[in-house]
């Protein structure tokens, strides 16, 4: 084996044991913090959530309960990954065109325009390449968003990763939002630009009322 074949075999190997040993995701661990039932009841403990199944589990002295989205108002904690303070609230959302149902969201900012967003686990293929591996990927599991938008009215829309629908949602500064968006190179993937844009937009249209949580 020469040795540039060697150094590729060494590298594809640490990669592999890197893939396989990353940290748990936020939904797979549980968190000290609070649950507001909608009947005003408070319930505290450790939690872990579900948004596939909109469920939230709480272990304590009682025990482990489980809620589902239509008995919770909200439910917040402490994420010690991501090192910050996290925010849910169940908020009807239409499923379907016939009906809406209570749906967990996180809320990322809020204001005149709220961020919404669900986190999900996506697999992402990663491209390397040397002269003895040329052309080789790998798999890795990422935490990955989607982006729901609450206006004044209550209506939530999810976005589409789509300009067009970006700004059909900020029509109300519609031309101030393009040049944002053209000069800032703005992502549609990326959290921090999530965040920024309604922000902008929020003090456009209601700068004294902000609020983030980040």
């Amino acid at each position: 084996m020469t040795r540039s074949i060697l150094k590729g075999f060494i590298t594809s190997c640490l990669l592999f044991i890197s893939v396989a040993s990353q940290a748990q995701f936020p939904s797979e661990l549980w968190h000290e913090g609070k649950i507001v039932l909608v009947n005003s009841d408070t319930v505290k403990g450790n939690i872990k959530y579900d948004l596939d199944r909109d469920i939230i589990q709480i272990n304590n002295i009682n025990g482990t309960e489980a809620y589902t989205a239509k008995k919770v108002l909200y439910f917040n904690f402490f994420d010690e990954t991501a090192h910050q303070y996290r925010q849910f609230y169940a908020l009807p959302f239409r499923i379907t065109s016939e009906y809406k149902t209570p749906v967990f969201f996180e809320v990322f900012l809020q204001g005149k325009m709220t961020l919404l967003a669900r986190e999900f686990i996506t697999v992402r293929t990663v491209s390397y390449g040397n002269t003895a591996l040329s052309g080789s990927n790998y798999s890795q599991q990422i935490l990955a968003y989607r982006y729901y938008f609450l206006d004044d009215q209550g209506e939530i829309e999810r976005l589409q990763n789509n300009k067009r629908q970006l700004y059909q949602i900020f029509k109300k500064k519609e031309s101030e939002i393009r040049q944002y968006v053209k000069r800032n190179r703005f992502r549609f993937d990326n959290k921090s630009d999530m965040m920024q844009l309604t922000e902008y937009y929020n003090r456009l249209v209601a700068p004294e009322n902000i609020e983030t949580n980040e």
